[in-house]
């Protein structure tokens, strides 16, 4: 006769599992978008008047005045007072080591809900 286990009755227990919420962040240097990129690039290069990027880069008035905002919003050009447009020190700080193309830090956030069961076998 062979001996044969045979399951009458299964219990399951349930533990409870601590509940861990983990968010952690982190900076990233990414890169800068094509006109961002290129009018740092000319304002590293030599300041320049709103009249003369306009007509390097073949924008209207209104395109200039938009990606000028925007840059002087990021605090990154200043205006001197002969009216021309220079990079702000948070503007060169952009050229790391000296680097060609600028690269913006920035902070990026992740979490999320892990449960552990913290059972000793």
């Amino acid at each position: 006769m062979s001996k044969q286990n045979i399951t009458y009755n299964q219990i399951d227990f349930v533990v409870k599992a601590p509940r861990f919420r983990i968010v952690f962040s982190y900076m990233s240097d990414k890169g800068v978008a094509f006109v961002r990129e290129y009018l740092l690039r000319l304002l590293k290069v030599t300041p320049c008047k709103p009249a003369q990027i306009a007509q390097y880069f073949g924008f209207s008035q209104h395109e200039t005045e938009v990606a000028l905002a925007d840059l002087e919003q990021h605090k990154w050009i200043i205006w001197q007072d002969n009216g021309l447009i220079a990079l702000s020190a948070e503007g060169q700080r952009l050229f790391q080591d000296n680097q060609e193309s600028p690269h913006i830090p920035t902070l990026k956030e992740f979490g999320g809900e892990y449960r552990m069961e913290l059972l000793d076998s």
